[in-house]
């Protein structure tokens, strides 16, 4: 989850996607005159990507909507869906308390290293 907000630009990024596009510093995929991506001329160092750091964990496709789905909630103060936790689907609820449980102990960590994250 650090790893996510520390950089979002590579984090949700398309390991096919980037094999195939240059991409600019911003983690916006740069684009031709005629709005077409540019292709890349030769192939990344994949190895020398944060994603595949030893300590990162990548998040499958769909934890990774799950992610952004709790980012946006918490942003916003409210649930995906109208009503209480009685209303929301169980295994989205489950990620969310999950993901909840570890931006708080992020958070924690954070104020005992003085960092105020």
């Amino acid at each position: 989850m650090i790893f996510i907000e520390d950089h979002p630009e590579i984090a949700g990024r398309d390991c096919e996607d980037c094999r195939e596009y240059v991409y600019g510093k911003n983690g916006q995929k740069m684009m031709r005159q005629d709005g077409t991506p540019e292709p890349r001329p030769i192939p990344p160092n994949c190895d020398a990507c944060l994603k595949h750091a030893p300590d990162v964990e990548t998040l499958t496709p769909q934890n990774m909507i799950a992610y952004k789905d709790y980012v946006l909630c918490k942003a916003l103060g409210c649930l995906p869906f109208p009503g209480g936790t009685e209303s929301q689907d169980p295994v989205v609820m489950i990620k969310f308390e999950t993901l909840a449980m570890i931006d708080r102990h992020r958070e924690i960590a954070y104020a005992k290293a003085g960092l105020g994250g």
